[in-house]
């Protein structure tokens, strides 16, 4: 990038790249901006300095003024996302790129999941990425995420991917460049061929240091008599003779040859990163005691250029927040040079001496960089333990690993804290270095864990609970502890049997299988410690400075999930009642204790106690106000929780929309995909629910959710996001449409395939969101056998749902399936009186997203024109077209039913269905629309006669949404608008 910012040329270009990177979320004080500039593209923030920025979010501060942001402060899935919307940023179809990476067998876990994750985003367009490695040296994590990444080019791409098997030279072509180089026929230099190619293989690599040795060693030579290279007669095992085994030793010879401090710097070098400049170099080599100045070294590495060892590059180096300076720098020109330039100090005490000193300045050159850290942990864990001073070490692996956790890389930093934990003797590390055996035995556990070490994990859990003093200090291997009882296979019982076993140990005796006796009497102990006072007297408590009640905390709400996960309520009841109660005796808040709250409002809502449910759930956002920075997980579950289940009580849909899409956000760059999801499709079925026009906004954001589970691997997340697509266009009809509207079997979307493809639970969870999705369209169709079908497949299902727009959704379109068909049958009356009950009890709450449902079903189980008017008037003015148009689409039904009863046609029905089709054409739903015309030919002009002062109802739900006319209209395609 720096490259392109200071010598592109064309004005226009820079230009539209600069727009290109601020529509991505990357300009100037945007976090993708300081996550990219702080960690993989430095110079990118200079770049941005002179790019215009983002006109949504103007940043006030000069760039001067903004906050340091430190690097390592960033999650990985951060510094993966930011990259990602970079890339879409940087090509375009003007502009494609080419994004090669060499020696890829050598990349670490981080740097392959960054790669991964770029290639497996769908949305990526305009990119071509190629990719070099050696298949006889790359390691078993390089294996996997290349088979994942083929797999994925497999499934949905296979055009685009390709691979090429790169041999060595052969025979004959080996000979064609020797013959080339020193200007001879093939035939006469033959038995140099047969040599070079026995000890080379065909590697071109290798056979130019084969063909340098013999010129070395006289073997070959250029006669000045006769301007021609000769050779002596000597036979092919005489030439064998001359040339080493080994590549490694023939780049050695050729080192060998070299001045004294030049071969030194290429060692010191070749301890260091890929590239180097002759300022470190110079550093290096005083600290073994050989003075350079920088411009000498410059002159010494020319040399090594020369000879072919060593490649200039230019680079740039950040010197402050908006300055950049040119620096020249080297790289190996092979890695095999590299490896000879090691090999070159004897193993043995010489190489440790050296490798000690090294380290030992690159530990105090200024400015520190990581990879110098990252250098000195490695070279000062292969010296003895003899050599250096073991402590040090331990700390500085501790530091190092820690760095590695921040960056994503979990796999280093396992090795890093294992070294560390090496350097420790075991018997007298926990008496002597107590606070460094801890922090490295608590980093190494959470790493374990997080790389799904289960045995190791456990291990090491096992030595903290050993040796650990006191209880706040075991904290942290305690929750893991439980964490990891759930294991793959998802048992949360052993994880509550474990939770329960580690609160014991702070004197929170909870039973294995309490009675109801048991919770009711907590209940009461809680009321009783509450004194009278309301569940908001926590919102006034001190934020908790206690270590052991924190934890306490933190343990309690993993085993308060998992709880109510294995469905253990009276466990997760009675643990519930208890640490609030603590936290009342404590007088003090945790960041996990609206977790705990919110746990005792579910089962409230599951009741229909909605006023106790609110009760809880104002406690709980109070609480998490007093946090508003707060970011980690624990957090985060206890905010998707509040506004997944609970706030939709009493705030609207539309409203909260918002709100899951930045929980979506935070959760993805926290790692955490399964919640982030959940999110994501929370506020997908929000669009649906609250009629938010089916236009050019709505379907690239399914497309987004979709491909981020199919990159991800969460095939439920995604057969239910392109559930929600296929649904999508069956509204909106056209070829990506079903073959009839209310089956699901498109190209986005096929539900025979689909369930095929899960068992158990899961299977029976995505039959239920089918099922919904299909009676959705087979109301909004008028499908009164589909109606019927769908009736009967859901009827196994509780009315009760965790997620509040879930249930809404299918709660909302089974009653009205159920109101509908009521009319000729009771077969479905239940779940008629079910639903018209449970959106009463809501209505009366005063939820505003259950009034207008209540009434829409209101008016079909006692339909008037009266009653539907009144409905009509009240979802229109909500800005709800697909409920405007279903209830004129009902009320004119009716009305036509009623004529042929009273053998009477006033007409008065061709009104409300004109209004229907209106509605149903600002929806978005151009398949209904059709499908009404079809039916009734006095509609077939209907669109045309309807008046710009008939868009009322778009205007209306575009000035709710805070959407421009313009831009409003701007999303409608001009052969949609009527006018």
């Amino acid at each position: 990038m720096a490259h392109f910012t200071y010598s592109a040329s064309d004005v226009k270009e820079l230009k539209n790249l600069k727009k290109r990177l601020a529509r991505n979320g990357i300009y100037l004080g945007s976090q993708d901006a300081r996550v990219l500039t702080d960690t993989l593209i430095p110079s990118l923030h200079e770049f941005l300095v002179r790019a215009a920025t983002n006109p949504k979010k103007q940043n006030k501060e000069s760039p001067e003024e903004e906050k340091k942001v430190d690097a390592m402060t960033y999650g990985f899935n951060l510094i993966k996302f930011a990259f990602v919307n970079f890339m879409k940023a940087l090509a375009a179809e003007e502009q494609p790129v080419v994004f090669f990476v060499d020696d890829l067998q050598w990349a670490d876990d981080a740097s392959l999941q960054v790669i991964k994750n770029l290639l497996t985003d769908k949305s990526l367009q305009y990119v071509m990425f190629v990719g070099a490695f050696r298949s006889n040296e790359v390691q078993e994590n390089f294996k996997t995420i290349k088979e994942q990444i083929l797999d994925s080019f497999e499934t949905t791409l296979p055009p685009l991917k390709h691979e090429m098997e790169i041999s060595n030279l052969s025979p004959d072509s080996v000979g064609e460049f020797i013959a080339n180089c020193i200007q001879r026929s093939v035939d006469d230099i033959a038995s140099i061929t047969q040599a070079v190619y026995s000890k080379t293989l065909g590697n071109i690599f290798f056979v130019r240091q084969g063909l340098e040795e013999l010129v070395r060693k006289n073997v070959i030579y250029y006669d000045v008599v006769m301007f021609e290279w000769q050779f002596g007669d000597v036979t092919r095992v005489q030439l064998e003779e001359c040339m080493c085994d080994d590549v490694v030793e023939m780049v050695q010879s050729k080192l060998e040859t070299l001045p004294p401090i030049l071969q030194t710097a290429l060692a010191a070098a070749a301890y260091t990163q890929n590239s180097f400049s002759p300022k470190l170099l110079s550093d290096l080599l005083e600290s073994l005691d050989l003075k350079v100045t920088v411009p000498n070294m410059e002159k010494i590495l020319k040399r090594a250029s020369q000879e072919g060892l060593i490649l200039p590059e230019i680079s740039f180096v950040k010197q402050s927040r908006l300055s950049f300076v040119r620096q020249s720098r080297f790289k190996f020109a092979h890695d095999r040079i590299r490896e000879a330039a090691c090999s070159s100090i004897d193993v043995g005490r010489k190489r440790d001496t050296f490798l000690f000193k090294i380290s030992q300045k690159l530990l105090v050159i200024e400015p520190q960089q990581e990879w110098m850290l990252f250098a000195a942990a490695h070279h000062l864990n292969a010296i003895p333990t003899t050599m250096t001073d073991s402590i040090q070490v331990a700390e500085l692996n501790l530091k190092v690993g820690k760095v590695a956790v921040l960056k994503g890389s979990f796999s280093d930093a396992v090795h890093f804290f294992r070294s560390g934990v090496g350097r420790l003797n075991p018997q007298t590390s926990w008496l002597n270095n107590y606070q460094l055996s801890l922090d490295l035995y608590n980093d190494l556990v959470e790493c374990e864990h997080t790389l799904g070490h289960q045995e190791n994990t456990l291990d090491a859990v096992q030595v903290i609970f050993k040796h650990a003093k006191t209880l706040p200090e075991k904290l942290r291997a305690q929750y893991i502890y439980v964490y990891s009882k759930c294991g793959g296979n998802n048992q949360y019982k052993e994880s509550v049997l474990a939770g329960l076993e580690m609160l014991a140990l702070y004197g929170i005796q909870i039973p294995e299988e309490p009675s109801d006796k048991e919770v009711k009497r907590e209940k009461f102990n809680l009321r009783v410690a509450l004194r009278c006072r309301s569940m908001m007297c926590f919102c006034k408590f001190p934020i908790a400075t206690d270590i052991m009640f924190t934890g306490q905390m933190r343990i309690a709400q993993i085993t308060l999930r998992h709880a109510v996960l294995s469905k253990m309520q009276n466990v997760a009841n009675l643990l519930g009642y208890r640490m609030l109660r603590l936290a009342l005796i404590k007088k003090a808040i945790t960041k996990n204790l609206p977790f705990v709250i919110l746990s005792i409002a579910g089962p409230s809502r599951q009741e229909e106690k909605y006023d106790k449910a609110m009760m809880f759930t104002n406690a709980g956002l109070g609480i998490m106000d007093r946090f508003p920075d707060e970011k980690s997980t624990d957090f985060l579950l206890s905010k998707i929780i509040i506004y997944g289940t609970l706030i939709p009580l009493r705030m609207s849909f539309r409203d909260i929309i918002e709100v899951y899409l930045e929980l979506h956000k935070d959760f993805m760059a926290a790692g955490n995909t399964d919640p982030g999801l959940g999110a994501g499709m929370h506020a997908i079925i929000c669009f649906f629910i609250t009629s938010f026009p089916l236009g050019s906004l709505f379907e690239p954001k399914l497309i987004l959710f979709e491909e981020m589970s199919a990159n991800l691997g969460k095939q439920t997340f995604h057969a239910i996001f392109s559930l929600m697509r296929q649904c999508l266009y069956n509204l909106q009809g056209g070829l990506k449409a079903s073959s009839k509207p209310t089956t699901l079997d498109g190209p986005v979307f096929n539900e025979d395939e689909i369930m095929a493809k899960f068992q158990g639970p899961i299977k029976k969870m995505n039959n239920r969101d089918i099922a919904t999705m299909r009676l959705f369209l087979a109301v909004i169709f008028d499908e009164t056998e589909i109606m019927d079908e769908l009736l009967d497949r859901l009827d196994e299902y509780p009315v009760y749902d965790g997620p509040l727009p879930r249930q809404h959704l299918r709660m909302s379109y089974t009653g009205f399936a159920a109101l509908i068909l009521c009319l000729q049958s009771d077969k479905h009356k239940k779940w008629a009186d079910t639903s018209l009950q449970f959106f009463e009890k809501l209505s009366r709450f005063g939820s505003p997203n259950a009034q207008p449902i209540y009434a829409c079903m209101k008016a079909l189980s006692k339909p008037s024109v009266k009653e539907f008017d009144k409905v009509i008037e009240l979802v229109g003015n909500l800005g709800m077209l697909n409920m405007t148009g279903l209830m004129n689409e009902r009320c004119g039904l009716w009305l036509m039913e009623q004529s042929k009863r009273n053998n009477d046609d006033i007409g008065q029905h061709v009104e409300y269905l004109k209004c229907a089709i209106w509605c149903y054409h600002d929806w978005g739903a151009t398949a209904k629309v059709e499908k009404l015309k079809e039916r009734f030919t006095f509609l077939r002009t209907a669109i045309q006669e309807k008046t710009p002062l008939g868009l009322s109802t778009v205007r209306l739900q575009n000035a709710m949404l805070g959407i421009p006319r313009s831009v409003a209209l701007s999303t409608v395609s001009s052969n949609e608008l009527p006018y």
